[in-house]
This record gives C-alpha cells, structure tokens and sequence, in this order.
C-alpha cells in the first residue's frame, strides 16, 4: 500500500512537470502570434494594447542612476523610465517583447528592476527578453527570465556563410540556453535548416500595411515554429 502511494506520488510529480515548468514555452504565448513593433510611447501603447496581444518594448540601462529606460538607443532622449511608462498604460493583460539593448551590462540589476516591475503591473509570466548577448542571456534566464537570443541576418548576404553563422550561433545557444531565436523574417528558412525544434521570434519590419506584406505575414504566422511576428500595422490581421 506505501509503496502504491509513493508511485502514485512520483506520477502527480511528473503531471505537474508537463504542465508547468517543462510547457512553459507553449503556456507563454498569447492567441495571436501578430505584436506590435516598436511601441515606446505610452500613448501608443494605449492605442495598441487594445488590439494587439503583445508588444514589443526597446529598453536601455543606465548605469549612472540606475534607471530603466523606454529607449532604442543610449542617448535617452525621453528620460521616461520603465516605471512611469508602465503606470500610464490601461491594460494589464498584454505581453512583452523587452528588447533591452544593453542587456550586457549589469545583468543582474536590469533583470531585477524588470521582475520587480513585472510583479507589480502583473504581467510576470508575459514577457520575455531579448538580446545579442548569450552570457547575460544566461544570467536572465538563471532568474528565471524567458529568453530570446539576437541572431544576426545574413539572409541579405549575395554569398552568406551559412555554416560560419550556425557556429556562432551553436555556441550561442550552448552559452545562453535561450527559449526562443530572434531574427528579421527573411532568416527563418536558414534557422530552420539547422534548429528545427526552437521557438523563432521575427521581425517583419520596418513595412506599411499591404495585401503583398499580409500574406507573407500570413504565412509567417502559419509556421508551427514561428510564435511571434512584429509588424508595424496599425491592428493585426487575421491569418
């Protein structure tokens, strides 16, 4: 009989691994693999928030004061912290692509404030962030951190060395351990051919609304491997 309970122990265990943990990729992804590119602005957000299931956020450190800023570069022209972008938004159902760009530097602070922040405006278990770098990628997901690596286009190149980007990116990942690839669209056929079974995050920008650019994100969307496409339409279209 104690040996029946132990067994019956040992299978609620791995019940509970399938469906939290060991999923936590599949759990994570909202219905629509359609996000907005770029969102910076709260007042944007506001805009898309209330059509889109997730956005894309670009953050930058400083290390001076030790704030997170809403910034694709490290100029920090707005000054608007995190923080107060966040308290300006309505929604609290949304997900986040957080492209922090230096990432790098002082890992552990930035993914700090981000868990810290996430807590508090309840969107913890939505969101992922994204960088070039594996070893802070690595740092990022050691605290828990869904993560997703830069990977460079070479789908552009006349002659891309294909093999020599595998390498690096092999390494990448052996470092980092990333839960997703992040990559300009037109990089998916060359990802596949070397990773089939990692998530892909992809960017389709920067282009306007047009029945040509819908149907490939249309295309893009019916991809099993594919579960995030940013565009910068003004509402995301049906695939």
């Amino acid at each position: 009989m104690k040996l029946n309970k132990i067994f019956a122990f040992i299978i609620l265990l791995l019940a509970i691994c399938s469906f939290s943990s060991c999923e936590k990729g599949f759990n994570f992804y909202p219905q629509s693999k359609i996000w907005a590119h770029k969102v910076n602005t709260p007042e944007e957000a506001n805009l898309k928030i209330e059509l889109f299931d997730g956005i894309e956020v670009d953050l930058f450190f400083d290390t001076t004061t030790y704030n997170l800023y809403v910034s694709h570069d490290e100029e920090l022209n707005n000054r608007l912290t995190f923080k107060e972008y966040l308290q300006q938004l309505n929604n609290t159902k949304i997900h986040y692509w957080l492209d922090v760009k230096n990432l790098y530097d002082t890992t552990g602070a930035i993914c700090d404030t981000i868990i810290a922040l996430s807590k508090k405006h309840k969107f913890r278990n939505k969101f992922f962030v994204e960088s070039w770098s594996s070893v802070a990628l690595k740092k990022a997901k050691e605290k828990g951190i869904m993560t997703s690596l830069w990977v460079d286009n070479i789908a552009l190149d006349n002659k891309p060395d294909t093999a020599a980007w595998h390498a690096k990116v092999l390494e990448q990942i052996e470092i980092a351990h990333p839960d997703a690839i992040s990559a300009d669209y037109r990089m998916r056929d060359i990802i596949k051919q070397y990773f089939t079974d990692i998530n892909l995050h992809l960017w389709q920008t920067p282009v306007n609304y047009s029945e040509k650019n819908a149907a490939i994100t249309r295309e893009l969307c019916l991809d099993n491997q594919v579960k995030v496409v940013l565009v910068d339409y003004d509402q995301p279209i049906l695939y």
